[in-house]
């Protein structure tokens, strides 16, 4: 099974590998083939809990590393959304110039981040043609929900239903600017 050459080589370098003089030990060539069919069976090699357990911690340094990945993005997510939500509160309800908001503001306010969100769900769907068609299907599914989720209609002052509409859609841009993230992260993309 072993190559004449492997086994003189060993031969000649016995003594550097097992000590001046001496041959290789009795039975060494056996046990050696012995682990090697073991490997390619699949099983453990008895005696070598180090190999298992460096598998095992490899294997588990993988899942945390996971884990640790999605609980980073959720911080980032409630993070955005949170300093989103801030920064809308501060631009509508600290504006002391602010004068009676009227029907033409409401639309105008729409319209702009109606505007802004078709931008980024347009930049999202072009992200999204380079990831593998399984995954495509459901982050298309995905922002064409977060594009057409309603509004709600609610019976409040012009000024609170502009602060709505503004946290509403800055949080449907923060999503899909999110998902941009998560997308070039994951796939190295340079668009």
């Amino acid at each position: 099974m072993f190559d004449d050459k492997f086994e003189n080589r060993l031969r000649e370098h016995a003594g550097e590998l097992f000590g001046p003089g001496k041959e290789p030990p009795a039975g060494h060539r056996a046990r050696f083939e012995q682990r090697l069919k073991e490997l390619e069976a699949g099983q453990n090699v008895p005696g070598n809990k180090e190999m298992s357990g460096s598998i095992m911690q490899t294997e588990n340094a993988s899942e945390v590393q996971k884990s640790g990945r999605i609980i980073t993005l959720k911080k980032r997510l409630i993070t955005a959304v949170a300093a989103a939500a801030i920064l809308a509160g501060f631009v509508f309800l600290l504006n002391p110039f602010a004068e009676k908001q009227q029907d033409s503001e409401l639309a105008d306010v729409r319209n702009y981040y109606n505007m802004k969100l078709e931008e980024q769900a347009d930049l999202t769907r072009q992200l999204i043609q380079h990831v593998d068609k399984t995954h495509r299907e459901v982050l298309l599914a995905n922002v064409e929900y977060i594009e057409n989720e309603p509004i709600p209609e609610l019976q409040i002052p012009d000024d609170e239903y502009i602060i709505l509409i503004a946290s509403v859609y800055t949080n449907k841009i923060e999503t899909l600017r999110n998902i941009q993230e998560v997308i070039r992260e994951n796939i190295s993309v340079k668009i």
